[in-house]
């Protein structure tokens, strides 16, 4: 992460900013300009450039990007803007707090920032070993010449020598960078992007693994999980009417509805007359009919006819944790859709594996309390390794706590809200997806979506950890046993000059051939088969 501000904060904030001037006129200037107190417009579906408090309008933010949380929340004038949070609605002036590094997204990428200039180098097991070696050999050398000198035994240079040629250390020095090289390399294959062998190493200690919520455990998008409907409407289904009314909103909700009718392959529609009304819902005319789609309260105000089943469906999508949207069409009501964020189909095996490999899970979320305890109670989770409403410092605190109490932590996230914990984590590893912070702050970041490739992952380490400890135990036997048939004089220089090597290669093919991160020549990433720790199921959806 670069220490300039504004290029740590690049991919979170835009570059320049319309600020309001002394003569009320608007001006673009760059966002590392800005200085508390200044004023600035937020259009429509623009990024909030800095931390503030909205003086002018009424719209509705998506938080996401810095608490994690799913839902978009409404602001009014008086509410915080945070930076690098998106304007979904009507546009919003914006008075300045704090901005660039001082501001919120500012502070967490300086601390990722500076965590990761301060984290000492890991001293490699082969390291120790091989200093320890050549001291070793140095001393028995020293004390084979002086006894050959004591004793006046003959040729004592040609015995030393070949002593110190047939234990050259070079075989202890490649054993850990060549399997770690071969390994991480194969991972890449696979869609793991390892970025160091201390990262494999601590892997295989982790026992206490940290789950994000949203965009980790769940695909962090909106999703139809339900429809009623109202009465008979042949023909046209009305979410073919409601999609093409939301054809053009970038509203989260709006993907969601054009995503399901395409996935049920409905005739296009086109709509005229669309009027959207902030932080409400939106309408249009579609073949002829007036077609509502919002908030069910806003829905149900403008109709004559089915008031009472809106209000009923939406009360019981709340119930089960269900977003609602309620669908009108000329006066009537229509139907109400429940929407919802789908759980990754392999998260549940894979919650199940570590908990089978004796990793205690947790969730960490920055939604509702609530929302965070339905998708623990969906995968698994204990109630009480499942926390909700916390916030990215929290999220940071949790993983220093646990470490305190002698854990060796993972941490899995995806979004600038996790930056913090994955820094601090003994391992930390951003999945497909993720936002640039994470993937810098993180040791290891995956290509692949998903959770299955995590679960490699962990595989994997050991099977590196398990080969660089065979390999090292072969060439320290091999070294032990040179140096004992160059003392006893059964050696020669010469001979010493050729078997010197074979430790070398029996490294290289001992790293070469490891099991490791291992696939198909023909296979890609996605043909990887995801863990098969519980049996094939749909995916679910859950809480939003």
């Amino acid at each position: 992460i670069a220490s300039d501000a504004s290029e740590r904060l690049l991919d979170l904030l835009p570059s320049t900013a319309d600020r309001i001037g002394a003569d009320g006129a608007t001006e673009r200037v760059r966002a590392s300009e800005l200085v508390p107190g200044d004023h600035v417009v937020v259009a429509p579906h623009a990024v909030v450039p800095a931390d503030g408090v909205v003086v002018e309008g009424t719209s509705r933010l998506d938080n996401a990007v810095v608490t994690g949380e799913s839902r978009a929340v409404g602001v009014d004038v008086g509410d915080a803007a945070t930076a690098g949070a998106t304007n979904l609605a009507s546009e919003l002036i914006v008075c300045v707090t704090t901005a660039g590094d001082d501001s919120r997204v500012g502070r967490l990428l300086g601390w990722v920032r500076d965590r990761d200039a301060a984290r000492a180098p890991v001293v490699r097991i082969a390291d120790r070993l091989g200093g320890a070696f050549v001291l070793a050999v140095l001393a028995i050398s020293v004390g084979l010449a002086a006894w050959m000198l004591a004793t006046g035994a003959p040729d004592p240079a040609t015995r030393v020598a070949a002593l110190l040629v047939i234990t050259c250390p070079c075989a202890l020095g490649m054993a850990v960078p060549l399997a770690v090289a071969v390994a991480t390399g194969r991972a890449a294959r696979a869609g793991l992007f390892v970025k160091g062998g201390a990262a494999l190493e601590s892997l295989t200690h982790v026992d206490a693994v940290v789950l994000d919520k949203t965009g980790t455990l769940t695909e962090g998008a909106l999703r139809v999980a339900r429809a009623v409907e109202f009465g008979d409407w042949p023909g046209t289904h009305p979410l073919d009417l409601a999609a093409a009314v939301e054809a053009t909103s970038p509203h989260p909700i709006a993907h969601a509805l054009i995503a399901h009718r395409r996935n049920h392959a409905q005739s296009a529609h086109i709509a005229t007359r669309v009027e959207a009304t902030a932080g409400q819902g939106i309408a249009g005319v579609v073949d002829g009919r007036l077609v509502v789609v919002g908030r069910p309260s806003w829905v149900a105000a403008q109709i004559d006819r089915g008031t009472s089943d809106i209000q009923q469906a939406a009360a019981e999508s709340v119930a089960d944790g269900f977003t609602p949207v309620a669908v009108a069409v000329d006066g009537v009501a229509a139907c109400v859709v429940g929407l919802g964020d789908v759980v990754r189909a392999d998260a549940r095996a894979f919650v199940a594996e570590m908990d089978g490999a004796g990793r205690s899970v947790y969730l960490l979320s920055g939604d509702h309390p609530n929302l965070a305890s339905g998708v623990a109670e969906e995968l698994g989770i204990a109630p009480e390794r499942a926390l909700g409403g916390v916030t990215p410092e929290d999220k940071q605190a949790f993983v220093e706590r646990l470490q305190a109490q002698g854990r060796i932590v993972a941490m899995i996230g995806d979004g600038v809200n996790d930056a913090a914990a994955i820094q601090q984590a003994d391992v930390g590893i951003a999945v497909a997806g993720g936002t640039t912070p994470s993937k810098m702050a993180a040791d290891v970041f995956l290509t692949r979506s998903g959770l299955a490739p995590i679960a490699l992952l962990f595989g994997g380490a050991g099977g590196v950890m398990r080969r660089i400890r065979v390999t090292l135990a072969a060439s320290l036997i091999y070294n032990i046993v040179g140096a004992l048939l160059a003392v006893a004089g059964l050696v020669t220089p010469l001979v010493a000059a050729v078997l010197m090597p074979i430790s070398s290669l029996t490294v290289v093919f001992l790293a070469v051939t490891q099991p490791t991160f291992r696939m198909r020549d023909d296979a890609k990433p996605d043909d990887i088969k995801p863990i098969a720790a519980s049996a094939p199921h749909s995916p679910r959806l859950v809480r939003s």
